[in-house]
């Protein structure tokens, strides 16, 4: 994850790389990562855990034909990836004291676009509302992924 005050970054993995035979159920997690994204730019830009609220717009593109793609999540196959990995690039649109908004495109590694998610806003938790446990790995063998405070 790379992050600044322009926006930030992340390597999204490919599902299927991971075993997910469904590229619709890969497409889904993809976007999930993008949202995820939003929340932690959300977190380190004001300070607090936050949680995504709305996205007012997503577009899917068949990012072979460059053409809108609206079944994409209605049984029809999503773009496959040329590798093993995507990108998540996030800018801010606007940051108020306990909200921002944010736009999000998932990128294959060759630069196309495979979906855009527009006006994607989050909001802080209010103070102790949010659990202060110690993050865990999902598997042993993985590190545990931490943020600052």
């Amino acid at each position: 994850v790379v992050h600044g005050d322009a926006g930030m970054s992340a390597t999204v993995l490919d599902p299927r790389s991971l075993g997910w035979a469904n590229e619709d159920e890969g497409l889904v997690a993809a976007l999930d990562a993008a949202v995820q994204l939003a929340a932690l730019w959300t977190r380190r830009a004001l300070g607090g855990a936050a949680l995504p609220t709305s996205i007012a717009r997503l577009h899917l593109t068949d990012a072979a034909a460059g053409t809108a793609q609206p079944g994409a999540l209605r049984g029809r196959a999503a773009p496959a990836p040329s590798s093993s990995h995507w990108e998540a690039r996030l800018v801010p649109v606007r940051i108020t004291r306990s909200s921002t908004v944010v736009d999000v495109q998932l990128l294959r590694a060759d630069g196309t676009v495979v979906a855009a998610l527009e006006g994607v806003e989050t909001h802080v938790l209010p103070r102790g509302a949010y659990p202060t446990s110690p993050p865990v790995s999902v598997r042993p063998d993985e590190p545990t992924l931490t943020t600052e405070s």
